[in-house]
Formats: C-alpha cells, sequence, structure tokens
C-alpha cells in the first residue's frame, strides 16, 4: 500500500512539474491612437539592462516598404530629466514620420533613476539591439538619431562646398585620389560602368554616374518651442556617414549626454575626399583635412550658430570634441579659428600660398553682425589634430580650455608621440587637461581609470557640461590619494607610490580660490604647505612644509569654499582624501 502511495504521490509531483503554470501578463504598451497605423511593433522590455527598470518600445514607420534606406529617431519619453521643448510629441512625432524616419518611442515611465549617466548608457545599450525593434524595415545601419521629447532634428544642412569655400588644389587632389587611393580601394568596383582615369573633377562620379558631391553637412537636434536656450555641444564626426552620435558603441554616449543634459547637439561632417565618405566608404587615402581643416570647422561652427537664431538655442556657449581624425576639432579652441593657417598649402599642383574659391560660408548673420567661430572648451585626442607640428599652429595662453588624452593601447602610434603633445600644451600656459590612460586604446574616456580610480566617462561630460553651461560648480577630476595611499604612475602604466599631493580639477582655479586643509591625522595637527599650479590651473600640487613624516596619516580637504575660475561659484561641499604616508 505505501507502494502505490509513494507512485502516486511521485506521479502528482511530476504532474505539477509539466504541467504550464500561467505566464505573468505583460503590461500593455501605450501606442499614439494618432499613430495606430503606422505602428509596427511593440515591446514590453522588463529589465533596460543597465538600471534595471522596463521600458516600453513602440516602433512607427509610414513608409516601410521604401527602396531607401531610413534613419531611425529614437524619441524618449518619460525619463527624469528636465523638459525643455514644449512642442507636444505628437505633433513632433507626426512631422518625423512625415519626413520618413522610423520612429522607434522608449517611454521610461516616469522611472526616477532614468537619469544621468545611467540613463545615457541605457538608450545606449537599447541602441545596439535596434535590429529586433526594426525588423522587416530597410533602415541605415547604425544611424539612430536620439531625441528626448520636445527636441527635433534639422538634418542635413550644408555647410561647406570644397570648390566654393575650400582650398586651390582640392579638386586635383580628389582626382589624384580617384586615380591612385580609391582606384585600389573595394568602392572603385562599384563605379557605374567600371572604373576608368580621371581627368578632371567631373570624371569622379558616384553609384548614380553624377559628379561627387563636394558639400559637407551638419545636423542638429535641438528643443522645439524651449523654456530657456540651451547650450550647445558640437561633435566633429570621424564617420563616413556623419553617424558619430549615432552609432551603436556602448562607450560613444556623449550625445545622449547632451541632450538628456539640457543640451542642444550638433554633428558636422569629416573633410573626406568625397569618394571616401558615404559614397562609397572608407579607404586609405581619405581625408583634405590638412589643407581645409581650420576654415571647414569654422564654417561649422559658423553655420550651427546661425541656425541658432531661427530655432532658439544659444549663439554664445558651445563646447566641441572630437577623436582620431576628428581631432582636427582641436583648432577651435582658438579666439579665431577661422584665422588658424591651414597644416599644408598644395604646392604639388602648383600652389604656393593659401588661397581660396570663393568666399567663406556663413559669415554673418541676418542683420550683418559677424559670426564668431570660437567656442568656450574643446575635447581634441589622438589623432593628427592634436599632433604637435599641428598644435603649435595655434597653441598658445589664450585658446579655450582643452582636454586630451591617449590610450597607451593605441593601435595607430599616438602613445609614441603623446609626450610631445603633453609638452606643448604645458609649455603654452594654456588651461588644459592632459590624460593618460594605460588600460585603453584608440577611443573616449571611460571606464574606471586603472591608477587614479575616477570615472573617466563622467569626468568627460562634467568637462564639456561645465564649460557649456557656465553656471554649476568646478569639480575635481581626480587626486593622488588613492585607497590610503600617494600614487603616480610608471611608463607603462604601473602605480607606484608618490610623494606628491596632486588635485586635479575640471576646471581652472584660482590659488586665492583654492581652499585646502592638510591634517596629520597621527600627530593631531595641521599642517602648513604651499601650492604649485600646473596646467593653466586645473591642476594643483600641495607641497607640505618640510616634507611628510613616513608612516603618519593624512586627511586632504578641499572646501567647498573652493570655486572655479570661470564662474566663481562655490564647489559646494568638503571632499575629503586620506592616505598613510
Amino acid at each position: 500500500m505505501k507502494k502505490v502511495l509513494l507512485i502516486l504521490i511521485s506521479a502528482l509531483m511530476l504532474m505539477s512539474v509539466l504541467v504550464p503554470t500561467a505566464a505573468a501578463e505583460e503590461p500593455e504598451v501605450f501606442v499614439f491612437d494618432e499613430f495606430k497605423d503606422y505602428m509596427k511593433q511593440t515591446t514590453y522590455l522588463a529589465n533596460d539592462g543597465v538600471i534595471g527598470i522596463p521600458v516600453e518600445i513602440v516602433t512607427y514607420c509610414k513608409n516601410p516598404n521604401t527602396d531607401s534606406e531610413t534613419n531611425v529617431i529614437m524619441y524618449v519619453m518619460g525619463a527624469n530629466i528636465e523638459r525643455i521643448g514644449t512642442e507636444k510629441n505628437v505633433d513632433i512625432i507626426a512631422d518625423l514620420l512625415d519626413e520618413g524616419y522610423i520612429v522607434v518611442t522608449l517611454d521610461y515611465l516616469g522611472a526616477p533613476e532614468a537619469k544621468g549617466t545611467a540613463l545615457d548608457f541605457s538608450v545606449q545599450t537599447i541602441k545596439k539591439n535596434m535590429n529586433t525593434y526594426t525588423k522587416g524595415l530597410n533602415r541605415l545601419a547604425n544611424c539612430i538619431y536620439v531625441l528626448p521629447e520636445g527636441y527635433r532634428i534639422l538634418s542635413e544642412v550644408v555647410f561647406y562646398t570644397i570648390d566654393e569655400n575650400g582650398t586651390k588644389g582640392c579638386l586635383e587632389r580628389i582626382v589624384k585620389s580617384w586615380n591612385n587611393g580609391f582606384k585600389e580601394s573595394k568602392g572603385a568596383s562599384k563605379v557605374p560602368g567600371g572604373w576608368k582615369e580621371a581627368k578632371t573633377i567631373e570624371d569622379c562620379i558616384d553609384q548614380k554616374g553624377n559628379t561627387v558631391d563636394l558639400r559637407y553637412r551638419l545636423s542638429i537636434i535641438y528643443p522645439s518651442q524651449p523654456t530657456r536656450e540651451t547650450p550647445v555641444w558640437v561633435n566633429s564626426s570621424s564617420n563616413t556617414h556623419m553617424i558619430a552620435p549615432t552609432v551603436t558603441t556602448y562607450s560613444h554616449a556623449m550625445a545622449n549626454s547632451a541632450v538628456f543634459g539640457g543640451c542642444t547637439f550638433v554633428v558636422y561632417d569629416h573633410c573626406y575626399i568625397p569618394m571616401a565618405s558615404r559614397i562609397y566608404g572608407y579607404y586609405g587615402d581619405y581625408s583634405l583635412m590638412s589643407w581645409i581643416s581650420a576654415s571647414c570647422q569654422a564654417a561649422a561652427m559658423r553655420c550651427a550658430r546661425y541656425y541658432s537664431k531661427q530655432l532658439g538655442y544659444s549663439s554664445e556657449d558651445y563646447v566641441a570634441y572630437g577623436i582620431s581624425k576628428a581631432s582636427w576639432v582641436s583648432t577651435l579652441a582658438s579666439p579665431n579659428p577661422e584665422l588658424v593657417p591651414e597644416k599644408s598649402v598644395l604646392t604639388e599642383f602648383g600652389y604656393v600660398r593659401e588661397e581660396r574659391y570663393g568666399e567663406q560660408p556663413y559669415l554673418i548673420y541676418d542683420d550683418g553682425t559677424r559670426i564668431p567661430a570660437g567656442v568656450n572648451a574643446v575635447y581634441a585626442a589622438m589623432g593628427d589634430g592634436v599632433r604637435d607640428t599641428s598644435l603649435k599652429r595655434f597653441v598658445d595662453e589664450n585658446i579655450a580650455p582643452t582636454y586630451t588624452a591617449c590610450g597607451i593601447q593605441d593601435q595607430y602610434g599616438c602613445w609614441n608621440w603623446w609626450p610631445d603633445v603633453q609638452k606643448t600644451y604645458a609649455e603654452s600656459g594654456a588651461e588644459h587637461i592632459a590624460l593618460s590612460s594605460y588600460d585603453r586604446g584608440h577611443e573616449f574616456p571611460y571606464e574606471i581609470d586603472t591608477v587614479y580610480k575616477h570615472d573617466r566617462y563622467a569626468t568627460f561630460v562634467d568637462f564639456l557640461m561645465y564649460h557649456a553651461k557656465k553656471d554649476i560648480p568646478v569639480s575635481i577630476f581626480y587626486t593622488s590619494a588613492v585607497d590610503g595611499k600617494l600614487v603616480e604612475t610608471g611608463p607603462t602604466g604601473e602605480i607606484l607610490e608618490s610623494d606628491d599631493i596632486i588635485i586635479q580639477f575640471v576646471a581652472a582655479v584660482n590659488e586665492g580660490d583654492l581652499k585646502v586643509e592638510l591634517v596629520d591625522e597621527t600627530a593631531k595637527k595641521s599642517v602648513a604647505f604651499g601650492l604649485e599650479p600646473a596646467c593653466g590651473g586645473t591642476r594643483w600640487q600641495v607641497v607640505p612644509n618640510g616634507g611628510l613624516t613616513k608612516g603618519n596619516k593624512y586627511t586632504l580637504r578641499v572646501l567647498g569654499e573652493t570655486k572655479g575660475k570661470l564662474n566663481g561659484i562655490e564647489m559646494g561641499e568638503d571632499k575629503e582624501y586620506s592616505f598613510t604616508y
């Protein structure tokens, strides 16, 4: 009898395992009634992958069978950020759909955690999986713009044309590239009728048989009907299709940081030789930057400012960044970027000085006043634009604050001339930051620094936001007091014990506004010291009178009364760092 009971119990237990239980019902995803006919799919994402919160995702498209590839707009709603654009979501989305965009709405459902860099990377993570949310739609690979609710985009605005604004000799240089570098590239096989030697620029054709496009463009993401003017982040793109703000690389969340942080965002084309850009794709002989970088980037800045009058964002407060081939953004730190001489003259085609095909674009506003091209601050790193030979054309104590960096694992050899870059900035007296990364390569600042333990991405954002907004407190980038000791780096990144007490800020601090205390906790007394500046006042060394006592424990305290040079705003709260010498 017992055996029978055991068999029955076992069978019942097995049935309870095999019989499916009812799955938890997912909440109904909100779909705009106005666009339900264009809704292609909905997704309830229970976990965004970064913050651990749900997100409702809806994909809308008016013309899913279009023959041409379409850009994607990620329209972010319900996040815990300031809403600056007051125009209604339905009005903005209606226009985006009419303009041909695939619109993917992300609703964070009012989650209080949906803010800051966590939101930046949450959106970036969802962006990486965009194929999941655009099934069956013909979209342009990786070209995904992020708009917070209330924002619009003005895209593909021409700001520079080579044969109208460029340096004489550029057309001959393009023809030379067509006959050499391009001829050997994969793109040459796509030329209609087959590649043929070019005699003039008209012989260099695109895939439709037309003369290659000689224009450079920019796009602007801005709040519509704004509650206030917004400062502007500008990205010098290094991508063939101006997709720097839209790439799915996890560490490239800067465009998200700009717009979620209450700024307008502008991205502009790199000065590619036309065949190497969106026409045929990248190949080795790709750039005209040595001959038009200064004038081209100045034109992009003037164009962005010109549209500020129409679109309602700031015409004054701009910060810019670029890396690798986009490091030529460095020239925008000059008070007058349009006056910076180009790096080279095309003497091989008979030109002995810098001559232009015509007048530069966007020189004045509609009221006749001059449009400036300079910016409040620049991040430029790991490219020819920050080689010392390029920098010496314009770097002096008068340039805008500049942040430059390099990674020891850089695969293009930038680390080899990194000491010369640091020396050029240091000797100029310019306000600057120079960051060496001993665990990274050719990439933007990202993850926790292995030596000074700061969040490289967060401090990158802090640097640009401080100079863009100008009304926030200065913050500390890092100090040399780490994990209870003073540290410095060896030549290959090894962490060494140090005698130096270093405070690195994200921006300059005047000596009189730097409030510091140093306490010997072992001897229970304050330590007298002097202060030595470097890097134009962003970096300070605390030099104890008589040195430190071996084995004693110290507290370095940077007081909240410390003020930034830019705006005189107090830091706000004390920061303490303990170490044993």
